[in-house]
């Protein structure tokens, strides 16, 4: 059996993923779009890029995320690349099956960040963004 063949069979059987594990308990919420999970893993959302302590909507943002995902056990979905430049695990994250990257856009919490090839989800990213500051929801009412 090939290994690719293998990788996919204990992935499919819950195994961790080659990026590493499929979730965890949510230890930190650093700010709007990273984590840290009680394993110690660095999570950084994949898709959404959320504004900075100090910045316009900086801590409205990461309050948000603690709402959303604060002690909460999170699902991480992989997409190509597992890791960015700081070494943090990129994943899609959900809670009982809610996207908190969608959620965070919707409700104007972020922007759309898509950095190929990670680009699974970019449409329906970039529709709820749009949606968003149409509505001038979040941010794109509150800051200039």
């Amino acid at each position: 059996m090939r290994l690719s063949a293998v990788l996919l069979v204990l992935t499919a059987c819950g195994a961790e993923s080659p990026c590493g594990p499929h979730g965890g308990r949510v230890a930190v919420v650093r700010d709007g779009d990273t984590v840290v999970l009680e394993s110690g893993e660095v999570v950084r959302y994949l898709g959404v890029d959320t504004p900075e302590h100090g910045d316009c909507f900086g801590e409205a943002a990461r309050t948000a995320n603690a709402a959303f995902v604060g002690g909460a056990v999170v699902e991480l979905t992989d997409d190509i690349l597992c890791r960015d430049v700081y070494e943090r695990r990129l994943a899609y994250v959900s809670v009982a099956g809610d996207d908190i990257g969608a959620a965070l856009l919707a409700r104007g919490f972020a922007r759309v960040a898509i950095v190929p090839p990670n680009d699974a989800r970019a449409d329906l990213y970039r529709e709820l963004a749009a949606a968003a500051r149409a509505g001038g929801r979040g941010l794109w009412g509150a800051c200039r």
